[in-house]
């Protein structure tokens, strides 16, 4: 197995509704189930920042739990505002656990800028 791949959830314990946080690379990720097959999209709302985990997932759409942005999660891309869309990452499920290439996912982190410090999200 390629060392770069790294376990971040059981397949078992996601739910079709509820996504599960994760941090790899640095990055905060939400994973998602959607039609029995997870999703890995960056973890933070476009808007504001807020933790998607926090959210609910309904018929494929991942909303945030502040302020109702919501999120298509097989393209990343919001319903809100055309222009906005969350980083959607490569994931393999194995063994029974979700896995995502954390060296793709650093190299994505040092070539997207961010607009906010770490000490400004929204916990």
């Amino acid at each position: 197995m390629n060392p770069e791949w790294v376990r971040i959830a059981e397949l078992a314990y996601l739910d079709r509704a509820h996504p599960v946080a994760a941090r790899v690379a640095g990055i905060d990720v939400v994973v998602v189930r959607v039609g029995g097959a997870p999703r890995v999209l960056y973890g933070r709302c476009t808007h504001r920042n807020a933790l998607l985990a926090e959210g609910q997932v309904t018929d494929g759409i991942l909303v945030c739990a502040r302020h109702g942005w919501d999120y298509d999660c097989a393209t990343g891309r919001s319903r809100c505002d055309d222009n906005e869309a969350l980083a959607v990452f490569a994931c393999e499920v194995r063994d029974g656990g979700v896995w995502v290439d954390a060296a793709a996912m650093g190299r994505w982190r040092l070539a997207t800028p961010m607009d906010f410090y770490e000490d400004e999200l929204d916990p």
